[in-house]
């Protein structure tokens, strides 16, 4: 008597990074004597934009980091990153007007390289957090790749700033040695064992004009990434990983949005801010779920009502 619980929400394997994100690898990667032969066979036939599963990617990555032994490789590979590299995404930025525009800009077109990473900006008092998060767990050297690689594509937004004025914050330990982290960052601050990755900066930094600002190529690139999103494959729509977990968790009765939202490893503020973005609320997705299975358990002759107000919690 009853009903099976539902598959549970598909994994990272429908979600995809760019192949500009794993580029930077490769070039760390290649010609290290500890990689065994064909390691990089069939790699340089993808095109820049072509989309590799995340799921895929990090195998990869765990391959490597197997095969070289190395902790800091995250870090390396962030610094194989030249200007230009994210394509679209950078030029977005390079070309913005202020820091501000140019933060709006990473924030709007991240999916162009990277289908599981959120960024969003607080403000406290006279200083701003950058926070990065993702629906996928990363090892340390994955999120030290992200934020070395954001970093290096926020170049021209820190190009005015002294860096010791910007704290990167990472939410792993710190490792005895830090050399490798402060080649990357430079003389920004680090702080490990933070609550989330971030950097944290003045908010006078939004407020400053770019070098690189150029308002044509900025109305261009925008367009261009604009149209690119749009003709992106939607992997796995927020939307559709809500209502998914909405339904595995009714039953249990923890269906709320912050609870959803931790299962995906992002604050209640994103999850709202991403399902707004696909034009729909975490109230008419959970409406929307309870109507569909009252429709299928009332029309299921053998199941109690008692039940089915259990099973819709």
């Amino acid at each position: 008597m009853g009903s099976s619980r539902p598959p549970k929400a598909p994994t990272a394997s429908e979600l995809s990074y760019s192949y500009r994100v794993i580029r930077p690898f490769v070039r760390a990667l290649r010609g290290a004597p500890m990689m065994p032969p064909g390691a990089f066979d069939g790699i340089d036939d993808l095109e820049p934009d072509d989309r590799v599963p995340i799921a895929v990617a990090h195998q990869m990555l765990d391959a490597a980091l197997e095969w070289t032994g190395d902790p800091d490789l995250g870090l390396k590979a962030a610094r194989e990153c030249s200007r230009g590299e994210a394509g679209a995404l950078d030029y977005a930025i390079m070309s913005a007007s202020t820091g501000l525009d140019a933060i709006t800009a990473a924030t709007r077109f991240i999916r162009l390289v990277n289908d599981a990473l959120d960024i969003r900006i607080e403000t406290k008092g006279d200083r701003v957090f950058l926070r990065l998060e993702n629906c996928v767990p990363l090892t340390r050297a994955a999120a030290d790749f992200e934020m070395g690689a954001l970093f290096c594509v926020l170049a021209s937004v820190w190009g005015q700033t002294d860096l010791s004025r910007i704290t990167v914050l990472l939410a792993h330990p710190a490792p005895a040695d830090l050399a490798e982290y402060e080649m990357t960052f430079g003389a920004a601050k680090l702080h490990f064992g933070a609550l989330s990755y971030a950097f944290e900066f003045d908010s006078d930094v939004l407020r400053t004009p770019l070098r690189s600002a150029d308002a044509n190529l900025h109305d261009l690139m925008r367009r261009h990434a604009e149209r690119v999103l749009r003709e992106l494959p939607q992997a796995l729509p927020i939307t559709r990983q809500v209502k998914t977990l909405i339904t595995e968790e009714l039953a249990d009765g923890h269906p709320g949005c912050a609870h959803i939202a931790q299962r995906l490893q992002m604050s209640p503020r994103t999850l709202e801010r991403r399902l707004e973005l696909e034009g729909t609320t975490f109230t008419r997705l959970l409406e929307e779920v309870r109507e569909s299975l009252a429709l299928r358990y009332v029309g299921d002759e053998e199941m109690p009502l008692s039940q089915v107000a259990t099973l819709l919690g």
